[in-house]
C-alpha cells in the first residue's frame, strides 16, 4: 500500500514538473466585430481569435465569420497583432510571415485602427482560416480583442480592416455598398404615384363596369 501511495505521489510530481517546466496552458477567444467601412460595420460579420499558449508557444487562429452583410468574403492578407513576439513558426498556414523582411515587428498602423506591434502578411491570400504560430509566449500580451486587427478582402473590390478597437481618425474605407433607404421627400413622391395609379384603376373599372 505504502509503495502504491509512493508511486502516485511520484507520478504526481513528474507531472508537476512537465508542467512548470512547459508554462501553463492558456486558452482563450475573442470577436472582432469592430469595421472601417460602415457597410461592413453595420453588418454582423466577424473575425474570431483563438489565443493558445502551451510549451511556451502561442498560437493564433484567425477564422471569419459569416454575418448578415450578403456579401462573400474571398480572403484575409494583413493581420496585425500587439506583441513584440514574432511569427511565423512551423505549422503555420503556408505562405504568412513578417510583415517585414528583416522579420523585427516594428509598430504598423491598420488603417483607423492604430498601431500594432507586429504585422504579418501574404499577398493576395485566399484564407478564410490563418494559423500562426508566433515564436514565443505572447500570451501576456495578447489578452484582448483591442490587441488584434485583421484585413478581409470581400468580392467587388470590396474590404475592410476589422479588430476588436475603436475606429480612430486618418483610416480609409472602401465601397462595399449600401442598400439605400429613401428620403422622406421620396416616400412622398411614390406614395403619390400610387395612389394615382389606383384612382386611374378603379375609374377605368368603373367605366368597364358601366
Amino acid at each position: 500500500m505504502k509503495k502504491a501511495i509512493l508511486a502516485v505521489a511520484g507520478l504526481a510530481l513528474g507531472i508537476l514538473a512537465v508542467l512548470i517546466q512547459n508554462g501553463p496552458a492558456y486558452a482563450i477567444s475573442y470577436d472582432l466585430t469592430n469595421w472601417n467601412d460602415p457597410v461592413l460595420d453595420a453588418s454582423t460579420d466577424k473575425v474570431t481569435v483563438d489565443v493558445t499558449t502551451s510549451a511556451g508557444i502561442t498560437k493564433l487562429v484567425f477564422t471569419w465569420v459569416p454575418g448578415d452583410s450578403g456579401l462573400t468574403a474571398i480572403g484575409m492578407d494583413k493581420v496585425g497583432y500587439d506583441s513584440t513576439v514574432g511569427c511565423c513558426g512551423a505549422l503555420s498556414t503556408a505562405g504568412w510571415g513578417p510583415f517585414d523582411s528583416d522579420g523585427i515587428p516594428p509598430s504598423h498602423n491598420m488603417d483607423g485602427f492604430g498601431s500594432f506591434l507586429s504585422v504579418d502578411a501574404k499577398p493576395a491570400a485566399n484564407d478564410l482560416v490563418i494559423t500562426l504560430y508566433l515564436s514565443g509566449d505572447a500570451s501576456a500580451a495578447l489578452n484582448s480583442a483591442t490587441d488584434f486587427a485583421l484585413h478581409v478582402r470581400y468580392e467587388n473590390d470590396c474590404s475592410g480592416f476589422v479588430s476588436g478597437r475603436t475606429v480612430g481618425s486618418g483610416g480609409t474605407t472602401s465601397t462595399c455598398g449600401s442598400a439605400e433607404v429613401p428620403e422622406p421627400t421620396s416616400l412622398i413622391l411614390l406614395g403619390s404615384g400610387l395612389a394615382g395609379l389606383g384612382l386611374w384603376g378603379w375609374k377605368r373599372f368603373r367605366g368597364m363596369k358601366a
